[in-house]
């Protein structure tokens, strides 16, 4: 699907009213490139050919040195209950497969 920073796949998270999460790639390379989230959707981006520039929190253009395309990404996901206190983690394994996006929980 076309999402707000490329082609790539939505997967929704339900978490608690008054809870928030976080997600993060594990994968060493490529993981300001692949995995974004915004609300509760969460964006896996395959391909390197996002939309627009990336910047930094610091307001620093990031350089995106990936392959054309990444086949796989295992994320964290971590929810924080209403005090912010970690309230469950899991890890996520995004991988196309024959064209397919196979979704793994690994945690």
């Amino acid at each position: 699907m076309e999402t707000p920073v490329g082609n790539g796949y939505i997967f929704q998270i339900d978490i608690p009213e008054n809870y928030m999460y976080n997600c993060k790639s594990l994968e060493k390379e490529n993981s300001i490139f692949t995995i974004y989230q915004k609300g509760e959707k969460i964006y896996w981006i395959p391909e390197s050919n996002t939309f627009g520039q990336i910047y930094s929190g610091e307001n620093e253009k990031l350089i995106n040195s990936s392959p054309n395309c990444v086949n796989k990404c295992e994320f964290e996901i971590v929810v924080y209950n209403e005090n912010k206190e970690i309230s469950y983690e899991e890890v996520i394994k995004f991988e196309l497969v024959n064209g397919k996006c196979i979704v793994t929980l690994k945690k």
